[in-house]
């Protein structure tokens, strides 16, 4: 799905993921699977749902992401009648009580895509970033993480946001 050139980064990419769950107590229970996440750039989600024609934005595919799985999107969050909220806006709405929100100059999420409309998604991991990514180093201003718990029949979010996260990946 993607074709990175330095100067200009795709807007999606898949990633290997591998999911772990542990049930403690009676009946213990553990899981490891393979899978796969999607990572989006969130300004250019237009430009991601043009990247394959197996992946696509808000509408179902074999692969997708939809808005409404996320953030104030949610089930457990959105009213019915509320029309859905910009995910970046969202994270630079959250990040503004630490630091100046132009200051983010691209959110990356990380988060499990639905594969035939089914979605599972227990965490999700947002990267605010406060310049373009270079081959060089790619300085990041917070991580915004948002868990997902199920507890039959109601779902909840937690957020932990982690800011001002300065550093510098190399």
């Amino acid at each position: 799905m993607t074709t990175d050139t330095a100067d200009k980064p795709e807007p999606c990419h898949l990633v290997y993921s591998e999911i772990i769950h542990n049930r403690h107590g009676s009946p213990a229970h553990e899981l490891r699977k393979p899978g796969f996440s999607v990572l989006l750039d969130l300004d250019r989600l237009d430009e991601a749902d043009r990247i394959s024609r197996f992946f696509s934005v808000n509408k179902f595919n074999l692969i997708s992401f939809h808005e409404a799985d996320f953030g104030p999107n949610h089930k457990s969050q959105r009213t019915k009648t509320g029309s859905l909220i910009s995910l970046s806006a969202y994270i630079r709405s959250l990040a503004e009580d630490y630091f100046d929100p132009a200051q983010i100059k691209k959110i990356e999420m990380l988060a499990f895509p639905r594969i035939l409309g089914m979605s599972f998604n227990p965490i999700t991991i947002y990267r605010c970033l406060d310049t373009t990514i270079r081959t060089v180093s790619v300085s990041m201003r917070c991580i915004i993480l948002s868990v997902t718990v199920t507890a039959m029949p109601v779902s909840y979010q937690l957020k932990l946001t982690l800011c001002p996260f300065i550093t510098s990946i190399r």
